[in-house]
């Protein structure tokens, strides 16, 4: 049987349940659910697995935030930035645009 803890004083409905929940994830067979409510995490947000092991949640993120990995740490929310009179970036609410912030000359025809 898959190792759940359960916690001392947890009432007999609920470890029973939870000792059922432990054996069913030891057969093949899939879980279903209707929903599943996550305490204590942000709503609208990304969730990820921290160092302890806990699903946590990222701050909301504004408009044209991207998470982007760090190695080794927390991924990180950000946005995409353009270059000085090249690439110009225009962070949206759930769109990016990427465009030429000038005119490019390259001399000849293509």
């Amino acid at each position: 049987m898959a190792r759940i803890f359960i916690p001392s004083g947890t009432d007999k409905k609920t470890r029973i349940a939870l000792q059922r929940f432990a054996s069913a994830l030891d057969k093949d067979k899939s879980l279903e659910f209707d929903s599943i409510t996550l305490a204590n995490l942000t709503a609208n947000t990304l969730i990820y697995v921290n160092s302890n092991k806990t699903l946590t949640s990222f701050t909301s993120a504004t408009n044209g935030q991207l998470l982007i990995g760090n190695t080794g740490n927390v991924p990180v929310l950000a946005t995409l930035t353009g270059t000085s009179n090249e690439i110009s970036i225009t962070n949206g609410a759930g769109s990016i645009t990427i465009g030429l912030a000038n005119i490019v000359d390259l001399g000849k025809s293509i």
